[in-house]
């Protein structure tokens, strides 16, 4: 739910089984509807800037440029002397350029219990 900066997991019998907090997309970069899982992989890449990398992407639509739309873990940069997480206040405000960033041990679990093909039901609030 954009407007709440959270994620609401159900099981295939509709029973609410996680709440998680989030950062989704600035300016309204997040869709909105009905879509499907259809890639997922443990390491991904901001493309416009390779150097920004994510852990746990899921992947369930295309954003207004083409770019691929997912759940996906607190992004790093790789750098000479290591790797910087990129600050990101999960369940706060929207920050991110259309994915929904939530904390690692949440993508995990995300990318470890979401199949191919499970549904994602973006809304901007509980109105619709």
């Amino acid at each position: 739910m954009l407007d709440e900066q959270r994620v609401y997991v159900y099981s295939a019998t509709r029973r609410l089984i996680a709440t998680l907090p989030v950062s989704t997309g600035l300016d309204d970069s997040t869709p909105t509807g009905s879509f499907k899982v259809f890639s997922k992989s443990e390491q991904a890449f901001f493309a416009p800037n390779p150097g920004e990398r994510m852990k746990w992407m899921v992947r369930f639509t295309r954003g207004r440029q083409g770019d691929n739309i997912g759940f996906h873990g607190i992004p790093y940069r790789v750098t000479g002397a290591g790797t910087v997480q990129i600050p990101t206040p999960v369940g706060v405000k929207p920050v991110s350029h259309g994915c929904i960033r939530t904390r690692d041990v949440e993508a995990q679990w995300l990318y470890e219990n979401m199949a191919i093909g499970t549904p994602v039901r973006v809304v901007q609030s509980r109105r619709g």
